[in-house]
């Protein structure tokens, strides 16, 4: 894993090997398109897929402010 910070993002990458049969476990399936969705929710980038040696990459690029909320977002609480 490495993360890197500029002024305007923070970069993530992780990376894993190709696994051995013994190694493969099932999972919900959920966690990738999670991060997706937050990442959009932040204006943020995400990017994933296979690599070249069989195993499997992540980058994630979260900006390092919170994007303005637009003023028809906001709730009125009286």
């Amino acid at each position: 894993m490495e993360i890197d910070q500029c002024p305007s993002a923070v970069t993530i990458w992780a990376a894993n090997t190709a696994p051995t049969p013994a190694q493969s476990l099932p999972g919900v399936g959920h966690g990738l398109p999670d991060i997706r969705e937050r990442a959009a929710m932040l204006c943020g980038r995400l990017a994933f897929g296979a690599t070249s040696d069989g195993g499997y990459e992540v980058i994630a690029k979260p900006p390092t402010q919170l994007p303005a909320v637009p003023a028809d977002l906001v709730e009125d609480n009286p």
